[in-house]
């Protein structure tokens, strides 16, 4: 499963984390990198109210078929 964050000040970076691994998403281009943020950095962050749990962004979800 992938889980997928934003950050709550409304930018256009989004995070997506599966099987340990973590991208990150710049939902303005949709150009999408592997990112140097940890997992548990994301999830301490969402914990912080930094970051929140979201849904995939629209673009991600039709060209993947889903999360």
């Amino acid at each position: 499963m992938t889980k997928h964050y934003r950050a709550i000040d409304g930018g256009t970076g989004h995070w997506a984390v599966r099987s340990g691994e973590v991208f990150f998403i710049d939902t303005a281009t949709g150009k999408w990198s592997r990112s140097s943020h940890s997992a548990a950095q994301l999830q301490g962050w969402a914990r912080l109210g930094l970051l929140e749990e979201t849904e995939p962004p629209p673009f991600l979800l039709s060209a993947t078929g889903g999360s």
